[in-house]
């Protein structure tokens, strides 16, 4: 009996490994699921039956359709459809061919409208139709396909025949079927026009593939048509489409089945999908980088081929009813693969997009409908058993998930053969010292089932009875290294004795030594045996030698401390570093310090909410949240951030739902389904995006392009824009041209001389200006795919804001000619009057002169003569005689003083201490009183008014006087200085003085002098005492 014991359990060990090996593959064929995103009417697109596809050189994308031309950036379609009213707009609004030729421009093909050229600058179209009179036009206006050849010659095919466009007279060239000739086009239907790599023309109609030889304006076409004699021949003469693969062989899709053409034999080889049984109809081909072969077909949806593969493996992709991330429909008219790499796909139900980047994570969920599916996609707990399995744990019951035969099992509360004590799973575990036997904790108690006989029994507390479990909510289960099963709870943590099946409880208490909350959601050892406990209120450590706990708790006048008390996980690195999940962050402790270091939203998480964390075998930390995943780099301490767009189940994932199986495989669990990955097959698109301006907007207009807009031509050809000062509020929008998940391209822009840094602008797509002053800007963004790839070139464009007229220079400066002018005019004018006034005083002062003064010289000295010569010294008369003489002399002097003041040569200040000199000089010398005055050559080039020079010398003419008559003075000085405008003169005697106190003595003489200082806005200072002499001090502006 034992060795038979022996015997079976070697062949378990063995079965055993078998399954574990075939499980490891299957999860990997699982992980790689395609999936396309699909694009509808709803989005903005103009028909579903999208019959042709394009992106040009910019980066755009084109979709013909049954209804309307499409170009879409990634994010809003325009849509081009005939206007009967407008000439310029497309002449047919069903598009079944797009070309882009080499000089940008994009050819159209058009049902019934012919063929079209749309000009990328103008946004205008061209039309080229077919005229029944003329020879040279369009054949036909059905337009079924477009090339460009590598001499630059454009090839259209149509309904009725091939054509060849020259550009330079805007004729075409026909070439048709002649029944009488072989060498001319074998059906006048042509579906396809391709150019292989040796340079041959391959022509696909409805009788045949043709291959044509175009020299000195003479075509030759050679014939390939089906022939039931010959077994190498094609399968079918409806030729739909041509491609050719990297080793260079010719694939043809025909009206029933997939040819492959030896160009060096010119044979072919048939390929029937369907086992050679159906007519499967190949409408579209087309051959990508990596050599893989997509072949559309109309009813059996989308294949792929790998053409490196001898063996000829196709893969068939269709639509599934109950998968949304299934192919739209099966009829496939069109693909494409972008150069982000995207491949797209168009159908008779939209578009569709596959992008083998852009779904990094495998997503299981419930199929509606389908009972080998999850339960729930609510996912609440996960684990992989020793067996294999996958258990998966939700709010509507347990799964066991079988790999192998890819079958779920569910236990659920009702279900007796697969029975759980509560449809909400809390936790799943099965401890490394008991294998098979599952541990599941729900929110009615403990389960212990056995995987291989599925025998389930149940734990839950019992009122009055101190060795039940302490509460029925378990919520977390471990083993530690002595083999003690810890079992957490909403209502404390556990012990379970597995032999006896009772429980040691743990609870909060006043005791500060006791665990800190009984909310329990995470359970660790480290490597010193001590066991650390994740709290609604706060990290506990537990010391198995003492049973005491110590308490971590958040204190925010302790920096160091832990920043959040609610923690949902907690994990030990392969360093023995542990790692906190909170609500307030990612902390790393330092067992050195007792001391946490905090990562948040300011590092780069997505969210301050941490449910849960995982290791990778290449030591990065996965760290699901409330808004995504992130991976997380200890040692540079950067973060990578993955969202729905990368195929998450949503954006909130559930507290400490994850697990990392011995393969490496990563599953976490969410409000939406269940994630799983393998962390090193996760790859990044490296595509650099084209960025592009895509509007140009003013007061949150769009404007137009045209000879009288502020556009030219097409915002994305233009280097520059001229607006006005009143433009004064303008927008742009832009794209990133990369296609796999548009709504995580990111933008930055700058508008240079407005902008000091670069704003970041996330996901948005539009920047604003507004009262930006006159001048010339730059404005550039950037952008960067979806995975953070930058494109740092950007799309730049010039912005120059002209002034109102008055701020222009030529206006500025015209202004300044006229004030320029009018000054000048206006000192033309008063030198020209003060000149006139100037040569007027001059004369004035020689006629006074000459006239009056020689005049009174003549009465004084006739009067001198009369009163020497009168005999009668009593005469009344003489008296009289001597009085007319002094009147006279008088006068003279007074004429003196009124001619010099009136004599322009005289105004300036020299002149007037000149004056001064001139006339006290010789009276004071004969008086023995000596006079001196200060060098004042230096003041001929100041000059003075009339009557501030009239005042400043009367007022000390005055002063003169008075220190001859009164002071007794032996000596007179005047001393003068200029600074600042300002003049300073100052008299100075020494003479007796006088009391200025005494009112009495203050005559008319000195209030005369103050009284004529004040008259030129001066002010006279007089300091004087008795045996001092005096000075007299006058300030004033000159």
């Amino acid at each position: 009996m034992a060795k038979k014991t022996i015997l079976f359990n070697k062949h378990l060990s063995f079965i055993y490994f078998l399954l574990i090996l075939f499980f490891f593959y299957c999860q990997t064929i699982l992980a790689n699921e395609t999936k396309f995103e699909r694009i509808s009417i709803d989005k903005g697109l103009s028909h579903s039956s999208v019959f042709t596809i394009l992106q040009d050189s910019k980066g755009f994308m084109w979709f013909g359709t049954q209804n309307g031309l499409n170009k879409f950036d990634g994010y809003n379609f325009t849509v081009f459809k005939n206007e009967p009213s407008d000439s310029s707009s497309i002449a047919n609004s069903t598009v079944f061919s797009i070309y882009e030729d080499s000089r940008e421009n994009i050819w159209i093909g058009t049902l019934g409208g012919g063929l079209n050229k749309y000009d990328s600058r103008s946004e205008t179209f061209t039309h080229y139709i077919n005229d029944e009179n003329n020879e040279k036009s369009l054949s036909n206006n059905n337009v079924r396909s477009i090339l460009e050849d590598k001499e630059g010659n454009l090839w259209v095919g149509t309904n009725n025949g091939l054509n060849l466009f020259d550009r330079t007279t805007k004729t075409f060239k026909r070439f048709l079927n002649d029944p009488n000739n072989i060498n001319s086009l074998s059906n006048n239907y042509v579906w396809s026009i391709f150019q292989d790599s040796r340079g041959a023309i391959w022509i696909g109609t409805y009788s045949g593939l043709n291959k044509l030889t175009y020299k000195n304006e003479t075509a030759i076409f050679v014939r390939f048509t089906s022939t039931q004699e010959s077994p190498n021949s094609i399968s079918h003469n409806y030729i739909w489409s041509i491609t050719e693969d990297k080793m260079k062989n010719l694939w043809i899709g025909t009206d029933d089945g997939l040819n492959k053409m030896n160009l060096d034999s010119n044979t072919f080889k048939p390929f029937y999908i369907n086992d050679g049984l159906g007519r499967n109809k190949f409408w579209s081909l087309f051959n990508d980088e990596n050599n893989d072969l997509w072949i559309g077909s109309l009813g059996e949806g989308l294949y792929k081929l790998d053409v490196n593969d001898k063996e000829g493996k196709f893969i068939n992709f269709k639509n599934d009813i109950y998968n949304d991330y299934s192919l739209s429909h099966n009829n496939v008219w069109s693909i494409f693969k972008d150069r982000s790499g995207v491949l797209w796909i168009g159908t008779d139900i939209g578009l569709n997009k596959y992008d083998e980047t852009r779904f990094k994570f495998n997503l299981t969920r419930n199929i509606p409908g389908n009972k080998n599916s999850l339960s729930s996609n609510e996912i609440t707990a996960i684990f992989k058993d020793s067996f294999g399995y996958l258990w998966i744990g939700t709010r509507h019951g347990l799964n066991k998930y079988d790999a192998i035969n890819n079958i779920f099992t569910h236990f659920n509360i009702t279900d007796k053969n697969h029975r759980i004590s509560d449809n909400y799973i809390r936790s799943i575990y099965e401890a490394p010292s008991e294998k098979g036997i599952l541990w599941v904790g729900t929110n009615n108690g403990l389960n212990k089932i056995n995987i291989l006989s599925n025998k389930q029994k149940s734990f839950n507390n019992e009122l009055g009875n101190p060795n039940s479990i302490s509460n029925n909510n378990v919520t977390d289960i471990f083993e530690d290294s002595k083999h003690n099963l810890w079992i957490g709870t909403l209502g404390g943590l556990n012990i379970i004795n597995r032999k006896a099946e009772t429980f040691q409880t743990f609870l909060n208490n006043t005791a500060k030594s006791s665990i800190s909350n009984n909310y329990i959601f995470a359970i660790k050892e480290d490597s010193a045996g001590n066991i650390w406990i994740a709290t609604g209120l706060g990290l506990n450590k537990f010391d198995k030698t003492s049973g005491i706990f110590e308490r971590f708790l958040s204190d925010k006048t302790k920096p160091n401390s832990i920043s959040n008390n609610f923690i949902s996980d907690l994990y030990f690195d392969r360093k023995d570093t542990l790692w906190i999940a909170t609500n307030g962050g990612l902390n790393k402790f330092d067992d050195k310090s007792n001391s946490f270091s905090v990562f948040s939203e300011k590092n780069g998480l997505p969210s301050n909410s941490i449910v849960g964390i995982e290791e990778d075998d290449s030591g990065f930390l996965w760290l699901s949240t409330s808004n995504g995943l992130s991976k997380f780099d200890p040692i540079d301490l950067s973060f990578q951030n993955y969202s729905i767009g990368d195929g998450l189940q949503s954006s909130q994932f559930t507290g400490g739902v994850t697990y990392k199986s011995s393969n490496g495989e990563m599953f976490f669990g969410g409000i939406n389904g269940l994630n799983s990955f393998y962390p090193n097959l996760i790859t990044n698109n490296s595509k650099i995006p084209p960025v592009v301006i895509t509007e140009f907007l003013i007061y949150n207009k769009s404007v137009p392009i045209g000879d009288d807009s502020q556009l030219k031509e097409s915002i994305a050809y233009t280097s520059d824009i001229e607006l006005s000062y009143a433009d004064n509020y303008f927008s742009f929008r832009f794209a990133a041209l990369h296609y796999s998940y548009p709504n995580e391209n990111k933008y930055k822009y700058n508008m240079y001389g407005v902008d000091r840094d670069w704003v970041e602008s996330d996901n948005q797509r539009f920047a604003n200006y507004t009262n930006i002053d006159p001048g010339e800007y730059v404005f550039t963004v950037i952008g960067s795919n979806n995975d953070g790839v930058w494109n740092e070139d950007g799309a730049s464009i010039k912005i120059i804001i002209h002034p109102p007229f008055w701020r222009t220079w030529w206006f500025i400066l015209l202004a300044i000619s006229a004030l320029v002018s009018i000054i000048i005019s206006i000192f033309h004018y008063r030198t020209k009057n003060l000149l006139a006034i100037e040569r007027l005083r001059l004369k004035i002062a020689e006629d006074l002169h000459d006239d009056i003064g020689t005049r009174l010289t003549e009465i004084s000295m006739l009067s001198d003569f009369v009163y020497h010569t009168q005999s009668i010294n009593n005469d009344p008369n003489k008296t009289t005689i001597k009085s007319i003489g002094s009147i006279a002399r008088q006068l003279i002097d007074n004429m003196s003083d009124i001619v010099w003041l009136i004599n322009p040569k005289r105004d300036s200040l020299y002149e007037l201490f000149l004056k001064l000199k001139d006339t006290y000089e010789e009276i004071l010398s004969i008086s023995n009183i000596n006079f001196q005055i200060n060098d004042f050559k230096f003041f001929e080039a100041i000059k003075l008014t009339i009557e501030v020079r009239k005042n400043i010398y009367l007022l000390f003419k005055e002063a003169i006087n008075n220190s001859i008559k009164h002071s007794g003075c032996s000596e007179i000085s005047i001393n003068s200085q200029l600074r600042n405008k300002v003049l300073q003169v100052t008299l100075y005697d020494n003479g007796n003085g006088f009391d200025i106190n005494n009112k009495s003595l203050l005559g008319n003489g000195l209030n005369n002098m103050k009284h004529r200082a004040e008259m030129i806005d001066g002010r006279l200072r007089i300091n004087s005492s008795i045996g001092s002499g005096t000075v007299i001090e006058f300030k004033g502006k000159v």
